[in-house]
């Protein structure tokens, strides 16, 4: 778990809900209008906690390697055609 930071504003400590810059491709930019739309509970709970950039990149890399097994599934079976 990463280290949670806060923000001094006046006299109170507000969480830094501020997120990363990181490059999403199409999956991992899915996900996050789904868990906007959708789920909004799971996306506020990961914002909070600081995890919601690593459940994006783990959930992408999941959906790439996922993506390219099938794409080369089909590429043999469309030779034998």
């Amino acid at each position: 778990m990463k280290k949670i930071e806060y923000v001094q504003v006046g006299d109170y400590l507000l969480l830094n809900l501020k997120a990363d810059k990181i490059h999403l491709d199409r999956f991992g930019r899915a996900k996050l209008e789904y868990l906007k739309k959708y789920d909004y509970r799971l996306y506020f709970k990961l914002l909070v906690q600081n995890e919601l950039i690593d459940y994006l990149l783990k959930y992408q890399k999941e959906v790439d390697d996922l993506y390219e097994k099938m794409v080369k599934e089909y590429k043999i079976k469309m030779e034998c055609y």
